[in-house]
């Protein structure tokens, strides 16, 4: 059971004030994709072919240029114009590079997404561009994790851009380019009605820098007046390039419910170089605010302290807790508590998106109703699991493998959260509801048309159409030196001679037109593939046409994508169901029958024709009713003139051929040609149906047991390769209860008095 926020030495005396409702939360800030490119060492660079050598010589040129520009070295983080955007574009342009969905808070609410799942929707205030295709990685890398944008694409903007160079020592320079959502999104977007879906604010200190301060104070005014939970972030270098009030963060933090930080951003802000717990300790002063300007303005008092996160460079963490305002029991005296980095990760290299993981953690955390240090500890299992991914992100429960939902597992048991299966964690992330749910989602009509569309009437009637042309030359054409005639004839050869088949030609023929059937229908098969290959965006298009596309576009992610490979196995598989079933359907069942086939002709060429018995289900499905049809439409003189001159043409076109006499086509030569025609044409829609049926059933199946089989062998490719990075095997890592860590925590007095100090001083708590 989690413990409460307020039971700070977490032995879950208190009750938090939500712990286990679901929540709305919004947050706003620039839409990144961040490009990421590893310099070569040196040793490396020598090897390389001297127009790449040259390329990463020019690279390194403009690199360094732009950081020099701005009074830093590598390792630093700035903001570029439109031209330096356009320099460094070309100076990576065919340069290896890994495009991901970035953003510091982007990171920080998909995470948390994913840790929460049904228990958290998530509202992005962001802006990005229609049609470029940064845009549109990070438009569905959002709509795939779950969080809905708002306002989202947007005709003339384009989305924020991070190259992000990793040195060989390890060092990471972000370059960014703002793209123009600053100028696309404004405080008149920040509506009541859009802060009032949610009951809880994320606000990035860095919007200040990235936009005009009109719209993050509109966001941070009406969610005081609101009473909005907010939490407030201050990642690494969010204040690059702001030249605002030196003292914003003085004004921002005294309004946090929970703040997460990095010790040298926060160092930044308030001023004290390198001396980073002088900072946090100024921070500790400032959480008080909340609850005075509370306390100053008449408002009910918070039921859970003020808590904040400050991460360290080597992976540690410090925890901060305000002191609880008067009324509120149990009363809470100022703590802070010092949590070791886990052992896997302690003293190495430093993965992207560990910082973010951290933070997403502890909020989720908090959200679930832990208390704040151990909410440290669980953000610490969330940064120790994504560092085990180059990826920015842990990849999301959505798609991941089998070893990846494995841990998402084991983080959301470290929330309190027990799943019965990760398929529960996977509806969650995907649409906010359980999976019961989820699976009951109906398909949309864009889906529907394209499943129509591809099958009964594509694939199905193509292949009817292209099958009953090519089969009814191979076994009625008359002309035998035609090429289809010739190569039936010949395989109805070699049919013939197996024991099984010699005394039948009826078999021999139904048998020769299953199998040429089947292979000239498998024509269309690349074709069917082909259009399964964009089986999403061809039934997006279509909802979008038919204005029926659902507020929920995961819709489309479930279905199963068909390779070609699935196809093609679908199609194979449904030989041996087609052959499988003619043999079952060919045995003799009535030996006594006395009813007539078709029409077959004794000898090629000699204009003698015979009826033979039926006493199969076979000859009762196809040859009894062409018979039948046959004879109907023979007695249609446009009909039987026009079958009487197929045959014609045919008689003469093999004596052309072998040099020999024709034949004049006679009225049984017509019913032959009627009989044949409509036989094939009953055959074929029997049997390509069934191969049609086949073809969508098996190559459904087939992805699934594809995909199944990939995830089975998974070799976890997204891991780190560093063989001295562990895996941890039990999840959640209590490894903070390990090096029996004891914070000091002082009881500070009275509240008032707590208040008047943090006017005039900051709060000196013992290490």
């Amino acid at each position: 059971m989690a413990s409460s926020r307020n039971d700070i030495s977490g032995n879950g005396v208190a009750t938090a004030l939500h712990p286990a409702t679901p929540s709305h939360m919004l947050a706003a800030d620039l839409l990144v994709v961040d490009q990421l490119i590893t310099i070569p060492t040196p040793e490396a660079l020598s090897t390389a072919s001297p127009k790449l050598h040259d390329q990463y010589e020019q690279l390194d040129s403009v690199l360094n240029a732009l950081l020099a520009k701005r009074g830093l070295g590598q390792g630093g983080k700035i903001s570029i114009n439109e031209e330096e955007f356009k320099q460094l574009s070309l100076a990576v342009a065919g340069l290896p590079a890994k495009m991901e969905a970035g953003g510091s808070t982007a990171d920080i609410v998909t995470t948390l997404k994913n840790l929460r799942g049904g228990k958290l929707d998530v509202d992005f205030l962001g802006i990005a561009g229609h049609h470029d295709i940064h845009d549109n990685l990070i438009v569905e890398d959002l709509r795939k994790n779950g969080i809905k944008l708002d306002p989202g694409a947007t005709m003339g903007a384009r989305s924020a851009m991070s190259f992000i160079f990793r040195h060989p020592d390890g060092k990471r320079s972000i370059i960014t380019y703002p793209g123009n959502a600053a100028e696309k999104l404004n405080a008149d977007m920040i509506t009541d009605e859009r802060v009032a879906k949610s009951d809880r604010v994320l606000i990035p200190i860095s919007l200040w820098s990235k936009f005009d301060a009109g719209l993050p104070e509109a966001l941070l005014k009406k969610s005081v007046e609101q009473d909005k939970e907010i939490i407030i972030t201050i990642p690494k270098q969010a204040r690059f390039d702001y030249a605002g009030s030196e003292d914003l963060h003085k004004k921002v933090i005294p309004y946090a419910d929970v703040i997460v930080a990095d010790e040298e951003e926060l160092a930044r802000w308030y001023k004290t170089g390198t001396d980073y717990q002088a900072a946090i300790t100024q921070l500790h002063a400032d959480m008080v605010g909340r609850d005075a300007l509370r306390y100053a303005s008449g408002k009910t008092p918070r039921s859970e302290p003020v808590a904040a996160l400050v991460k360290h460079k080597d992976d540690s963490v410090t925890v901060l807790v305000a002191p609880s305002p008067p009324g509120v029991a149990p009363v809470v005296a100022a703590a802070r508590y010092e949590v070791p980095a886990p052992p896997s990760i302690s003293g190495k290299k430093h993965t992207l998106g560990v910082d973010d993981a951290t933070y997403a953690g502890f909020i989720a955390a908090l959200h679930n109703g832990l208390s704040p240090q151990k909410a440290a500890e669980f953000a610490l299992d969330v940064a120790q699991t994504k560092f085990l991914y180059e990826t920015v992100r842990i990849p999301s429960v959505v798609e991941a493998d089998p070893k990846t939902k494995e841990r998402w597992k084991g983080l959301r048991h470290g929330l309190g959260d027990t799943l019965e299966d990760i398929e529960n964690a996977i509806g969650f992330a995907r649409t906010g509801v359980s999976n019961d749910v989820d699976a009951n989602t109906p398909r949309t009509l864009g889906q529907k048309a394209f499943d129509f569309g591809l099958y009964p009437l594509l694939a199905n009637i193509g292949v009817i159409a292209l099958s009953t042309v090519v089969t009814y030359h191979s076994s009625f054409n008359q002309n035998k030196a035609n090429a289809f005639v010739a190569r039936s004839s010949w395989f109805k050869d070699q049919l013939g001679k197996l024991p099984a088949l010699g005394k039948n030609p009826q078999m021999v023929r139904n048998l020769n037109m299953v199998i040429w059937s089947f292979i000239d229908g498998s024509l269309l098969s690349p074709v069917v593939a082909a259009f399964e290959s964009k089986r999403q965006p061809i039934s997006r298009w279509i909802d979008d046409k038919m204005g029926t596309t659902p507020d929920d576009k995961s819709v489309y992610d479930k279905e199963i994508q068909r390779s070609w490979q699935d196809v093609m196995s679908a199609r194979a598989g449904t030989f041996a169901f087609v052959i499988a079933t003619y043999f079952a359907l060919n045995a003799k069942l009535f030996p006594k029958s006395t009813s007539e086939g078709i029409l077959a002709e004794t000898k090629a060429g000699t204009g003698m024709f015979k009826r033979e018995n039926v006493n199969s289900i076979n000859g009762l499905v196809f040859d009894v009713p062409a018979q039948k049809i046959g004879g109907w439409l023979s007695e249609i003189p446009f009909i039987r003139k026009g079958a009487k001159n197929i045959s014609d043409n045919q008689l003469k076109g093999m004596a052309k051929i072998t040099g020999t006499a024709a034949r004049k086509a006679t009225e049984t030569d017509a019913h032959y040609q009627i009989e044949g025609i409509t036989y094939t044409g009953l055959f074929e829609f029997v049997y390509s149906s069934l191969c049609t049926a086949g073809l969508y059933l098996l190559g459904k199946n087939f992805a699934a047991k594809r995909r199944e089989k990939q995830e089975e062998h998974s070799n976890d490719s997204n891991s780190v390769a560093t063989s001295n990075v562990p895996i941890p095997q039990d999840s959640p890592i209590s490894w903070a209860q390990k090096v029996n860590a004891k914070p000091p925590i002082e009881k500070m007095g009275s509240y008032l008095e707590s208040v008047d100090k943090s006017r005039n001083s900051a709060i000196q708590i013992a290490n």
